[in-house]
């Protein structure tokens, strides 16, 4: 019984092991795709500055519909993850299009028809982030769960080493 205990608790820790190795790699993800995309955002920023256009939020409306949504499943506890990103599909986007959905469609083309390509860089860039950062929630949840699962084992493990009186 103590051995079985004793390789339920080291599966038990490889496993939290490898949630906070997954945790680290998509943090590390996050944060260059983070950095990226506010380089090229600066590089968009300098070329639309010039000729007289600006990247502000004077650009976008008001309201905006979101590409991306994130949900919580409490009943996935596979490698997938807890957390899913759905993409909501992109709209086609023409100047009707903006005016019944000003909300809608390409965000790049709030800001003009001929945009930066730096401008899409910095697109992709926060999406690959955000899809890291998904990631990362997820390995935070596998995390908790082996590490409580660990400590449970362990103090059973102590309770059975006690001596009984």
């Amino acid at each position: 019984m103590a051995d079985e205990l004793s390789e339920q608790i080291d599966t038990e820790l490889r496993a939290y092991l490898r949630s906070v190795d997954s945790y680290q790699v998509a943090q590390a993800e996050v944060e260059a795709a983070c950095k990226a995309g506010l380089l090229d955002m600066s590089r968009a920023r300098r070329i639309m500055g010039q000729s007289g256009r600006a990247v502000s939020q004077l650009q976008y409306p008001a309201r905006i519909t979101p590409r991306a949504r994130i949900s919580f499943d409490t009943d996935r506890t596979d490698e997938g993850g807890v957390f899913q990103l759905q993409q909501e599909s992109a709209q086609s986007t023409t100047l009707n299009d903006d005016t019944e959905h000003p909300g809608g469609g390409d965000p790049l083309r709030w800001f003009g028809v001929l945009v930066p390509q730096h401008l899409r860089a910095t697109q992709k860039a926060f999406a690959r982030g955000l899809e890291s950062a998904v990631l990362a929630a997820s390995a935070v949840v596998e995390m908790r769960q082996h590490f409580e699962r660990y400590e449970a084992l362990l103090a059973k493990k102590r309770a059975a080493a006690e001596p009984q009186n």
